[in-house]
């Protein structure tokens, strides 16, 4: 089937009023918005099979789009997980350098006030 029957057909519904112009009905869903996407997925979650399926096509979306976009968020948070944990081990790692470094500035300054004193008498 060709393209532009398809899009007879969708002006035909649209003159009809049996298909409404509207901004969830993007021809391309690429261009919604990250914020968009996500609350595709947040809606969606707790939806069965059936619901996700008149779901998405009230806002114009293949089941499978869904799935992907939420198998992403989930790979996305589960990448940041993981940047935390490294990020925390490196601080921790820093803060404990910092103390061993704290302690022996402490004990050269100690050394060298004794040495001063030392010179004074």
């Amino acid at each position: 089937m060709s393209p532009s029957v398809v899009s007879r057909w969708r002006n035909e519904l649209m003159s009809d009023g049996l298909l409404c112009e509207d901004e969830r009905f993007l021809k391309n869903n690429e261009g919604w918005s990250p914020e968009q996407r996500f609350a595709v997925v947040i809606e969606s979650a707790v939806m069965s099979e059936i619901e996700l399926a008149e779901y998405c096509r009230y806002k114009g979306l293949f089941v499978e789009q869904v799935k992907e976009r939420r198998t992403v968020s989930i790979q996305a948070h589960e990448l940041k997980a993981l940047n935390n944990h490294k990020v925390d081990k490196v601080v921790k790692e820093y803060r404990q350098k910092i103390r061993e470094l704290e302690k022996e500035l402490a004990r050269k300054e100690k050394a060298l006030a004794e040495t001063a004193a030392l010179l004074v008498c």
